[in-house]
């Protein structure tokens, strides 16, 4: 097993070419944000706050992040806890950017999408909402279901590790089990494509209707998983595009995700063929360019405020008046979890878990104040780099 994130860097890239092709590109940036990622590993802040921006082409990493060690090619060795870790980010970067492949393989249909008042218009931010879908499908067939059920990396690093899967539990060795279910089940081919994003669009896994939820657990956990993800991402994605709308100077109406027109119909059956011949023809993908220089026009403005959303350090922050504002429990939480990435995390800091929950449920910024001294974060109003985020 590799013994340094180095080594296991070079071992990535050798083993696996569409690994190496992401880490060096430059179509899509790699950029770190000034938040110290200890405070999630140590499970102090249940949130991740790193995320990405698919439409902005950037995929965002935490400083003493893995992903990080990886970047720089550290030489501190690796334990045997660890070692998942560094899999599941290196792995998930290439999901986020198979996001930012397919919406570049996607925009070409919508033409609309790549105008200025795009987020104005309710046509295109339909649009909008259903390519960022899609992109979805994309990296979990892609990464998860063509690339990662197929293989086991405790073969070639050891048994320490137990790292298998980005976001379900499927394996090659799940189908026996599922076809039990539906005899005409299967994952290769850009059919399988096609009947998750359906699944995810409206929720219904065509061949398992009607089939008892305890039967499914035992025989296809996979699907119980996928569709609450579907659900997940459908909220999630509504959000983010409701959020830029706003942020546009747009409604905030409801963004309406359907598979109902045939252009829609038409470009997943073109984006379903291309990742299959990619990542399943040619028996693992090497290379993944963006198919299109076309851009999403993203709004420039951060208000109002989604701390979801909205990178922190963009915000000019008046402390005294956020103290007494009417943020929900929610929302203070998602602040909550940015302030205090913000600080260098330190084993002194007397502040746990349980500090952060009292301090989110009291909405309490005086209880963020005295763990920190009341000192600013360094990073305040000073990142050009980043401004909108998607969560993980």
């Amino acid at each position: 097993m590799p013994t340094t994130a180095k080594d296991l860097r070079e071992f990535l890239f050798n083993r696996f070419p569409i690994v190496r092709f992401v880490f060096t590109q430059d179509a899509v940036a790699l950029v770190q944000r000034p938040i110290d990622m200890n405070w999630y590993y140590r499970k102090i802040s249940p949130i991740s706050v790193n995320g990405f921006n698919p439409f902005g082409r950037q995929i965002f990493y935490g400083r003493n992040s893995y992903l990080e060690k990886i970047i720089v090619g550290c030489t501190d060795p690796i334990g045997d806890v660890e070692i998942d870790w560094y899999l599941y980010e290196v792995f998930f970067a290439v999901h986020d950017f198979i996001h930012i492949w397919a919406i570049s393989a996607l925009l070409p249909f919508f033409p609309k999408c790549t105008e200025p008042r795009a987020f104005e218009e309710s046509d295109s931010v339909d649009e909008l909402a259903y390519i960022l879908l899609m992109s979805e499908v994309s990296a979990v067939v892609a990464m998860d279901y063509w690339m990662l059920s197929t293989i086991n990396l405790s073969d070639d690093l050891g048994p320490a590790v137990r790292f298998r899967c980005l976001t379900t539990p499927f394996k090659q060795d799940s189908i026996c089990d599922t076809k039990k279910l539906s005899a005409e089940f299967a994952v290769e081919g850009h059919s399988f494509f096609e009947w998750l994003a359906k699944g995810y669009f409206d929720g219904v896994f065509l061949g398992f209707e009607g089939i008892d939820v305890s039967l499914l657990r035992d025989l296809a956990p996979w699907l119980v998983k996928e569709r609450r993800v579907g659900v997940s991402q459908r909220s999630l994605i509504k959000a983010w595009i409701s959020y830029l709308r706003l942020l546009a100077g747009g409604s905030g109406n409801e963004v309406t995700l359907i598979l109902n027109s045939h252009q829609r119909i038409e470009a997943m059956h073109a984006l379903a063929g291309e990742l299959w011949s990619i990542f399943g023809e040619a028996g693992g993908a090497s290379a993944l360019p963006l198919k299109s220089a076309q851009e999403v026009y993203l709004p420039t403005s951060s208000f109002p405020v989604d701390f979801r959303f909205i990178d922190l350090t963009r915000i000019d922050l008046d402390f005294a008046t956020l103290t007494h504002s009417d943020l929900s429990t929610k929302q203070f939480g998602y602040f909550a979890a940015q302030y205090i990435s913000l600080f260098d995390y330190n084993d002194e800091y007397e502040f746990d878990a349980v500090d952060f929950d009292e301090a989110v449920r009291g909405r309490s910024m005086q209880a963020l104040f005295r763990v920190f001294g009341g000192v600013k974060p360094r990073a305040i109003n000073r990142n050009k780099h980043v401004h909108l985020f998607l969560p993980n």
